[in-house]
Formats: structure tokens, sequence, C-alpha cells
């Protein structure tokens, strides 16, 4: 008979552990298939499948931006609420999907506000935050993911985004926030700073959007790629 095999596993008991000097590792460097997140496009956003599935009870939700933190939040709401934004809807089958959201005024103001290229797609990645009486969905638009438009129309607007993700420039010498830094930065003072965004439906022709492509190239408020983007498989 063979006699049974043990592993002895070293464990050491401390009341406490100095965790100073580590860096919480991004997600964006993971596979994230199935995180919460919201995609920004020049005249439109939409929020994935995950995010929709995180708020089960609400097809509409008010967004809240806070313009000097760069951050928003989002939150369930009835339809015949104040401000709210219709995100999904339900087919026939009774399945709830997600869909674009048409919103030229907030995403323009956004664009600004973040001083982004409008001829890209910026993907964030949300984090839901519990209350013992409500849910939020939170996105701080200066963590984003950067995809640059893989084919363009005659008028210069993309048709088609690449699926290779960049990254800010800022990225490429940490792993991710110091621990402390990190525990900051998910610690946000719930509807305070945060102002109601309602988005306003206004459809652009291909001329009005050509004029705003060659206005944004003409005050130049964008910046080359790389001195915007970094993609860690490059190194």
């Amino acid at each position: 008979m063979k006699e049974k095999q043990t592993t002895d596993i070293r464990e050491i008991v401390v009341d406490d552990y100095d965790m100073n000097g580590f860096q919480v590792v991004r997600r964006e460097f993971f596979a994230h298939t199935f995180d919460p997140a919201i995609s920004f496009h020049y005249d439109k956003v939409l929020f994935n499948m995950a995010a929709v599935k995180k708020l089960t009870n609400y097809n509409y939700i008010q967004m809240l931006i806070d313009p000097t933190n760069n951050k928003l939040l989002i939150r369930g709401c009835h339809e015949d609420s104040k401000d709210a934004v219709k995100w999904c809807y339900v087919d026939k089958k009774g399945k709830r999907k997600n869909r674009d959201i048409k919103c030229n005024i907030f995403t323009g103001k956004v664009f600004d506000m973040m001083k982004w290229d409008p001829n890209n797609k910026y993907k964030i990645q949300g984090t839901v935050i519990r209350t013992s009486t409500d849910i939020f969905m939170f996105f701080n638009l200066e963590e984003v993911e950067i995809f640059l438009p893989a084919a363009k129309d005659k008028y210069g607007i993309p048709t088609k985004m690449g699926k290779k993700p960049f990254y800010p420039e800022n990225w490429r010498d940490s792993f991710g926030l110091e621990i402390t830094d990190h525990e900051k930065a998910i610690s946000v003072g719930i509807l305070d700073k945060y102002a109601k965004f309602e988005v306003i439906h206004q459809k652009k022709g291909k001329r009005q959007l050509e004029a705003y492509f060659k206005e944004n190239e003409r005050i130049n408020i964008t910046t080359s790629r790389e001195e915007l983007n970094y993609d860690p498989r490059s190194d």
C-alpha cells in the first residue's frame, strides 16, 4: 500500500501586513468581456450587456457627471423620472437588450472636457456601488481604453473601429494605482458634486459631421497616436 503523501504549506500569521508600495493591477490588462462598461463614440454611447444586467429592474437610467474629477455615475430610474434615459429595451422574447444612445450634445461636451479625439472610440470599465437604499455604477473617465478607426468614409467619418485597444501614455510605467490611492479612487461622495445630464437626441447629417471634424482639425484639439496611446504589446 502506498503511503499518502502530504504537502506542507508554510503559513505565517500576522496581525497586519504593510502593503505600501504594492500596486493594484488594472483590470484593463486582463480579459474583461463580462465586466460592465460604457463606450463613447462621437455621437453616441453604448453600455454593454454586463452593465445592463447589473441594473436588472431598470430600462431607464439617469446619468450624473462630476466635471471636476472626470467621473460618471449612473443609477436606475423609472420612465417618468426627470432626465430619464432609455438605455435598453425588451425584445419580443422578453429579453432585455442594450441599445445605442444617440446624444451628440452630451458626447460633444464629454469629448471636449476630456480632450478626446472625435475619431476614436473610448471604453471605460464600470464599478458597481451599493448603498443601503440604492445601486449605482461608477466610471472614471480617465481610466480609458482607446480604439482607433479601422475605416472611414469619403467625409473622413469613421465607419468601423479597430479591435485592438490602446492605453493612456501614463500607464506605461506602472501596473496600476498604489493600494492607498486605489481605495480612495472608489470612495466617491454619492451625488456630491454630480450634475444630472439629460441626453438630447439630435440627428446630424453627413455635411454637419464633416464640418464638425474639419473644425476639430482646424483648432487642433487632437493628439497624435504616439502621444496619446500606449500599446503594452509594442514594447
